[in-house]
């Protein structure tokens, strides 16, 4: 009990409720704060205390739930954990208890206090601790909750750890993302700081391209929200797109309007290129459509307008951006439609034209298919069809059958549903961007 603990990051050693939590034949070995993910997969803040003996989970910060609430909300034997689940990616981690059930949690200090449950676990039994080493971030399907009897354990091998071989691969790792963060390369920054993969934590996979996937980070010394963009070079090298890849940082570095997402940092380690870019916390316009099936002339007019200010600044800047669709168009916080992925995009002479043969299928513009030269109106064909599909609830020439579909963007004329809906005017723009 005298002994001094390990990591006191609450100071919880000095505070009057030590007494009424660590009892007699305990030591205190960590305190700090975790986030805790329940049933509902929404995170908890709590303060966290691992004696020899017992993990107390002693609640939160705020007064008014202490008040009104025991100090101690949960503890458990530290004996009775017989494995983690180990988020490689991120700071999450799955604490699986069989006696009762699985924790879900989330600190800055996973490893510290890891290390801690490890040490006081071989005090106690005699078996090692069992990792399952994962590289996803979101383990909620790994997690058995209260109620839930079948074990949800990942599809992996799981490694057996000591506190000295857990040591070990703590330093292996640390010297890794060293010699990573020591050959990264900053390259564009907004605001001339140095950043590398260790700026930021990652929250929760976003999506995934052709090319990479998109995380949403926190940055760690501001807690500003990104989306970051992490694109594997070998995948790069194999797909022969290196040059498509450099073309869409020299535009995302050359654009900056309220309506395109704007590229904020890109640096590349030895292994990887990262793009961090705003974060628009509304979400794809696709997803929000396919919710309401289709959107009022309200709407689609309001997004139209948005969409239309993008592509005319972009235009104006001699960029085709060649990948109109509801999954490239981004919601921020107020609901206002952004432009995103610049992938495919090209910086164009006015005066010329260009044969390559680009797009999504259902979106992609007649010339482009009959590849005698496109410029900049392939964009306009589609807004057209984005405006289309915004109305009415689907795009205008779709069949599961892909070369009868292209045929009909080449050979097919534009036809409305006989109830539709909305205004002529509408519908005169609509047909005017074909």
């Amino acid at each position: 009990m005298s002994k001094e603990p390990d990591t006191d990051h609450l100071n919880f050693a000095a505070s009057k409720s030590f007494s009424t939590v660590v009892t007699e034949g305990e030591r205190l070995l960590w305190s700090g704060e975790i986030d805790k993910t329940n049933f509902r997969h929404t995170r908890q803040s709590r303060n966290f205390v691992v004696t020899s003996t017992r993990v107390y989970n002693i609640g939160g910060n705020n007064f008014l739930v202490n008040l009104f609430s025991k100090l101690i909300k949960r503890s458990f034997e530290i004996s009775k954990v017989n494995a983690v689940t180990y988020s490689a990616l991120s700071n999450n981690f799955v604490l699986h208890i069989p006696s009762e059930y699985d924790y879900f949690l989330n600190t800055i200090w996973k490893d510290e206090f890891l290390t801690c449950i490890i040490r006081a676990r071989e005090s106690l039994v005699t078996d090692p601790l069992h990792f399952y080493m994962v590289e996803e971030i979101d383990l909620f399907n790994f997690t058995r909750y209260e109620g839930q009897t079948t074990n949800k354990l990942p599809p992996v091998i799981p490694m057996p750890f000591t506190s000295t071989t857990f040591g070990k691969m703590l330093v292996e790792k640390q010297a890794e993302l060293q010699k990573r963060i020591e050959g990264t390369e900053t390259i564009f920054s907004t605001n001339n700081d140095t950043v590398n993969e260790n700026s930021f934590e990652i929250l929760k996979l976003l999506g995934r391209g052709s090319y990479g996937k998109v995380f949403l980070v926190e940055k760690k010394d501001d807690k500003q929200l990104f989306a970051l963009k992490v694109i594997n070079k070998i995948d790069v090298i194999n797909k022969n797109s290196f040059e498509n890849l450099k073309n869409e940082k020299l535009i995302m570095q050359r654009v900056k309007h309220p309506l395109v997402v704007n590229l904020e940092y890109c640096f590349a380690s030895p292994s990887h290129v990262f793009f961090g870019m705003q974060f628009k916390e509304g979400g794809e316009l696709y997803r929000h459509l396919r919710k309401c099936g289709t959107f009022s002339e309200e709407a689609t007019r309001f997004y139209a307008a948005q969409i239309l200010c993008a592509l005319c600044y972009l235009h104006d800047n001699h960029i085709m951006y060649r990948d109109m669709k509801p999954e490239n168009v981004l919601l921020d916080g107020q609901g206002n439609a952004c432009l995103v992925d610049f992938g495919i995009s090209k910086v164009i002479n006015p005066k010329t034209s260009t044969n390559s043969y680009v797009g999504t299928p259902d979106y992609v513009a007649p010339e482009i298919l009959t590849q005698k030269g496109h410029n900049k109106a392939v964009d306009v064909w589609c807004f057209g069809i984005l405006l289309y599909e915004m109305a009415i609830g689907h795009v205008p020439f779709y069949n599961k059958n892909q070369s009868l579909m292209l045929r009909s963007i080449i050979q097919s004329d534009l036809h409305f549903p006989v109830n539709f809906k909305h205004s002529p005017q509408l519908k005169d723009l609509i047909s005017q961007a074909r």
